[in-house]
């Protein structure tokens, strides 16, 4: 329960728009993705994880969804294009990271000028 008013408030803070990018980075098994759905249906996610395990937790809660899940190591540069996404979401990831500069500037460089990162950590 917890959890999912957490994930209703990183909505409501994004103010999700019809064609938002988001990536969902340590999407799990896509609480978070299913949350957004929830929210708005037209927007597109990437959700990456380090854990294939997860991943494929992830996939069988969303056959056929315009969803692209991915196995992205964030002590790596992430695969995608500078400034692609509009929203970027970190829930409980950056303790599980070897560098968390070199994340943080991953998650910049990934973010559009005018985009949106909510991180959000256990204490």
């Amino acid at each position: 329960m917890p959890h999912s008013r957490l994930f209703q408030q990183i909505c409501d803070e994004f103010d999700l728009k019809n064609g938002n990018l988001i990536l969902d980075a340590g999407c799990g098994a896509g609480d978070l993705i299913d949350k957004i759905l929830k929210t708005e249906r037209e927007v597109k996610i990437f959700g990456i994880d380090f854990s294939e395990t997860m991943l494929k937790k992830a996939r069988a809660r969303f056959p056929g969804k315009n969803i692209n899940l991915t196995k992205v190591d964030l002590d790596k540069q992430l695969p995608f294009e500078d400034e692609y996404f509009d929203k970027i979401a970190g829930v409980s990831v950056l303790f599980a990271v070897s560098s968390i500069e070199h994340t943080l500037a991953e998650y910049k460089r990934v973010l559009n000028n005018n985009g949106k990162i909510i991180l959000v950590e256990p204490t």
